[in-house]
């Protein structure tokens, strides 16, 4: 009896190690996700590693994927599965680490409610892009966490729900085609930020948002990234609005004449808290971006309504050096702030036009000379 019992507790402990046991991806046949020959030290997963220099074949998913766990040890792979979900098991985690970037070309989702426990992790220098929907669930028992020096980034082409309402260790940029929300709860480690091409960003609460001290705020968030437009909407309700005290609002300007990133404000209704109305710029760093850039007017703030934005930029610079106020000029209105720019270069069409003109006229002057 005892024999049995021993042989039992065998199995039982040797079932239990393979089911912690995890898969490391080899792709040494091709890039089939369900091919048990793709993977090393484990069955399909399971719990999916991904590790080492990004082998030639990178996983294709092929369908709906469920596994225990998700590891990116290394940066330079993309898990392929446009359209599918990549579903990983509650009270488990996603972690993205190395220096470059990872690509879920699919869904993530989080299982589980409120009450169980899921980690998601970007270390230092590292980009993780998920190309189709993110879902974590909310609620207490989620977390999040960064490298030492939370420089990494999380990069989200869908929409974006149930990150727990705590302190973002990492940048978060949306490029959601519909809109996400924002909660007061909802502010960024010092160098850390948010922005997107969202269109749309709900603060869905009675309190004012603010990313934090020495965050920063950016409609895009890249130079590469087309110019956008990024609308700021309040519930309705008292006491709503954003304060930017501490952090920067990163603006890009193109090459066009008013071609530039733009800030909306509206539906902040009630709207004051701590000298902040509306959208509150609290005395932040204005931080251009650009290369040439044409002169002339470039409107960077705007409202829906009146009053829905407050207060004044403390500091401008241009490409991080302190702006020249002899070419960058703000305009303070009661429903915008405009940024004129003169002597960088490249003037408006109507100058370019009236140069033509005299440079035409000065050439048949010199002919008939």
């Amino acid at each position: 009896m005892k024999a049995e019992r021993t042989i039992l507790s065998a199995i039982v402990v040797a079932g239990l190690a393979s089911v912690a046991t995890a898969a490391t991806w080899t792709g040494t046949n091709d890039s089939t996700w369900t091919d048990v020959a793709n993977w090393g030290g484990g069955p399909v997963p399971g719990a999916a590693v991904f590790s080492g220099a990004p082998t030639a074949n990178q996983p294709s998913m092929g369908a709906g994927r469920a596994i225990t766990s998700l590891a990116f040890d290394t940066a330079g792979w993309n898990i392929s599965g446009s359209g599918f979900t990549l579903t990983v098991a509650s009270n488990s985690f996603v972690h993205s680490n190395g220096a470059g970037t990872n690509t879920v070309d699919a869904n993530l989702t989080f299982s589980g409610n409120s009450g169980t426990s899921s980690n998601l992790t970007i270390g230092d220098d590292n980009t993780l892009i998920v190309t189709g929907n993110i879902s974590m669930g909310g609620g207490a028992g989620k977390s999040m966490s960064g490298g030492i020096n939370k420089t990494g980034t999380l990069v989200v082409n869908g929409s974006l729900t149930g990150l727990p309402d705590a302190q973002r260790p990492f940048s978060v940029f949306s490029n959601s085609p519909t809109s996400i929300g924002l909660a007061s709860s909802h502010s960024f480690a010092t160098g850390r930020g948010f922005g997107g091409t969202v269109p749309t960003v709900s603060v869905n609460n009675t309190n004012f948002w603010a990313p934090g001290t020495g965050t920063f705020l950016s409609p895009g968030y890249d130079p590469t990234t087309p110019i956008s437009t990024m609308s700021f909407v309040g519930p309705g309700t008292n006491g709503s609005g954003v304060n930017l005290i501490n952090s920067k609002l990163i603006m890009d300007i193109g090459t066009t004449l008013g071609d530039n990133d733009q800030i909306i404000a509206g539906n902040f209704m009630n709207r004051s808290s701590g000298g902040v109305t509306g959208f509150g710029l609290n005395g932040a760093e204005l931080a251009l971006r650009g290369t040439t850039i044409a002169d002339g007017n470039y409107t960077l703030i705007t409202e829906t309504g009146t009053g829905q934005y407050s207060g004044t930029f403390g500091s401008m610079t241009f490409n991080g050096v302190a702006a020249n106020p002899s070419n960058f000029l703000l305009t303070y209105s009661a429903t915008s702030v405009v940024l004129s720019v003169t002597g960088m270069g490249v003037p408006e069409p109507t100058a370019l036009a009236f140069l033509s003109v005299g440079a035409l006229l000065m050439g048949r002057r010199r002919r008939v000379a």
